[in-house]
């Protein structure tokens, strides 16, 4: 294809106006307060922000060494889309006393993001302790604040990463020579 560039925005602009037409026509049809109408899915539009840093890298894949750093702000609104609409749909907005720490991980996932689809820097496995991290603040935020049910959420997600954190002990150990 010659012209990529006239694809991404056009890719862009379709995905902007059939948003705004489906949440016109949803609002129309069913009410301003319905969850099609603008009010509810407005963190979308951060999602179309996400795709549109993502986008370049997708469309241009011989170049994504030069372009690789869109992951990381393309990441962070991903996130922070499905954070918000998890919230705006479930009018559920107490969730942010523990969601906050999707924060944390976004970085952490946008990190990852640039070492898989850059030139593969030890320093960003870093992320992976980051994320790892936030996930465990995470459950037990959850686990204490959202009785009964989120105590069964926070308890499974600590024991995930705890059978994940053994398991790449375990990994690292074979590798590794004993001391001499």
């Amino acid at each position: 294809m010659r012209n990529r560039g006239l694809l991404y925005v056009g890719i862009m602009v379709l995905l902007l106006g059939l948003f705004f037409f489906l949440t016109s026509l949803g609002g129309l049809l069913l009410g301003p307060d319905s969850p099609l109408s603008m009010r509810r899915l407005w963190p979308l539009l951060l999602g179309w922000v996400g795709v549109g840093f993502f986008l370049p890298v997708l469309i241009w894949w011989e170049n994504r060494r030069q372009l690789y750093g869109l992951t990381f702000p393309a990441v962070l609104f991903l996130v922070n889309c499905l954070a918000f609409l998890f919230t705006s749909l479930t009018g559920y907005w107490r969730a942010w006393v523990y969601l906050w720490t999707v924060e944390p991980l976004a970085v952490a996932l946008g990190l990852l993001a640039l070492y898989f689809l850059g030139r593969r820097a030890q320093p960003l496995l870093i992320a992976a302790a980051i994320g790892a991290a936030s996930l465990a603040v995470f459950a037990i935020l959850v686990g204490l604040l959202e009785r009964p049910a989120g105590g069964f959420v926070g308890a499974f997600l600590l024991l995930l990463i705890g059978v994940l954190l053994v398991i790449g002990a375990l990994v690292r150990s074979r590798g590794a020579r004993p001391p001499a």
